[in-house]
C-alpha cells in the first residue's frame, strides 16, 4: 500500500511541476509584448488636470459628466451634482490603466471579454472618453469585463480595447 502511495505522490509532483513550467514559460512570452506595461491612455494621464468631460456609452444610454468650477455634473439630468469623489476616482483609475496581457484580436470573440463596439443595443462594453474643455479628445477607451483574481495574486483587471483596434487587452486597475 505505501509503495502505490509513494507512486500516485510522485506522479501527482510531476504533473504539478510540468504545469507550473508551462504556466510560467506562457507568462514569459506574454512579457516579450512592448506594450505590457505602459499606460494605456498615455496622453489623458499626461494631462489629467485638464480631463473637464467624460462621456459614457452603453447600449443606448449616454452620460456625460462635466467639470464645471470645479465641480462634477451631470448633463443629462439637468446638471445635476456627481459624486465628486467616484467621479475623481474613476478619472484617477482610467488614466493609471496599464496593459498586462494581449487578448483577442478576434471581433466575433469581443462579446467574452464585453469589449464590442459599445453603440449597440445589446453591447454590455462601454465607451468612455475623456476631453478638455476644448473639447480635444484625451483619452477613448473600451472598456469590458472586470477580470478578478481569484488566487490573490493581486491580477485584478478589467479587459480593454481601443476603438478600431483589433487588440484587446487585459490591463490592470480598476473604474469603480
Amino acid at each position: 500500500m505505501r509503495a502505490k502511495g509513494l507512486i500516485a505522490l510522485l506522479l501527482v509532483t510531476t504533473i504539478a511541476v510540468i504545469l507550473a513550467v508551462l504556466v510560467a514559460y506562457r507568462g514569459g512570452a506574454n512579457d516579450t509584448d512592448p506594450q505590457v506595461g505602459k499606460v494605456v491612455l498615455p496622453d489623458m494621464r499626461q494631462r489629467l488636470a485638464e480631463v473637464t468631460r467624460v462621456t459614457l456609452i452603453h447600449g443606448e444610454a449616454k452620460t456625460t459628466l462635466t467639470r464645471q468650477g470645479g465641480e462634477w455634473i451631470v448633463e443629462e439630468k439637468g446638471n445635476y451634482p456627481a459624486d465628486q469623489a467616484k467621479v475623481t476616482q474613476a478619472v484617477r483609475g482610467l488614466a493609471d490603466l496599464r496593459y498586462v496581457e494581449p487578448k483577442t484580436r478576434k471581433p466575433d470573440l469581443y462579446v467574452r471579454l464585453e469589449v464590442e463596439d459599445a453603440g449597440k443595443t445589446d453591447a454590455k462594453s462601454t465607451l468612455v472618453t475623456a476631453s478638455d474643455e476644448k473639447g480635444t479628445l484625451l483619452g477613448e477607451i473600451i472598456v469590458g469585463k472586470r477580470r478578478v483574481d481569484q488566487l490573490g495574486g493581486g491580477t485584478d483587471g478589467i479587459y480593454v480595447r481601443k476603438p478600431g483596434d483589433a487588440q484587446s487587452w487585459l490591463a490592470s486597475g480598476t473604474l469603480e
